[in-house]
């Protein structure tokens, strides 16, 4: 287990336009966290990640 905190991620549009409306499309989103003790590197890694997350520092750089 390693302590760990949030990757950057951005997911853009998680909806696609449809001849009916939109549907749901996941996507894996594009990762602008190179530092090693992101939380998805450590899972990249095999191991458990033990991250802390603040809600209130969300959207702030």
């Amino acid at each position: 287990m390693e302590r760990s905190h949030p990757a950057l991620v951005r997911h853009g549009s998680l909806f696609e336009p449809t001849a009916l409306g939109y549907r749901f499309r996941w996507n894996d989103g594009q990762n602008f966290s190179p530092e090693p003790q992101t939380d998805l590197a450590v899972l990249e890694r095999g191991l458990i990640s033990h991250t802390l997350f603040d809600f209130g520092t969300v959207g702030r750089p």
